[in-house]
């Protein structure tokens, strides 16, 4: 299984923490996404299943809005996703698009 899943604070508190620890670079969220592995803490289905269920309300809110779900997810076989890799899909969307704001508004504070 995967480190213990960081729980506390919402998302952003989570990513601040992570990247001041220096267990990730922040802009490598948006750049390649976290299905590579970057965010040791969202890889595994446990883990990500625990992070899901302690930030469910959130991740939604951020679902909603980037507009939705337009279709079910569905697998390489064109298969609804089992319910694990579908949180996995949701979890991995709303931290990403936290991401995105957060280097987004260090760019604004740039220019």
């Amino acid at each position: 299984m995967g480190k213990e899943t960081r729980v506390n604070g919402n998302i952003r508190e989570f990513l601040l923490k992570g990247e001041k620890n220096k267990d990730f670079v922040m802009t490598d969220i948006p750049e390649h996404g976290l299905s590579g592995g970057i965010i040791s803490e969202l890889i595994y289905y446990y883990d990500i299943n625990k992070f899901y269920k302690k930030h469910y309300e959130e991740i939604w809110d951020e679902i909603n809005k980037l507009g939705g779900l337009i279709e079910i997810i569905k697998d390489e076989k064109n298969q609804p996703s089992t319910h694990d890799h579908f949180n996995c899909l949701m979890t991995w969307l709303a931290v990403e698009s936290i991401a995105c704001y957060i280097c987004n508004e260090r760019e604004e504070k740039v220019a």
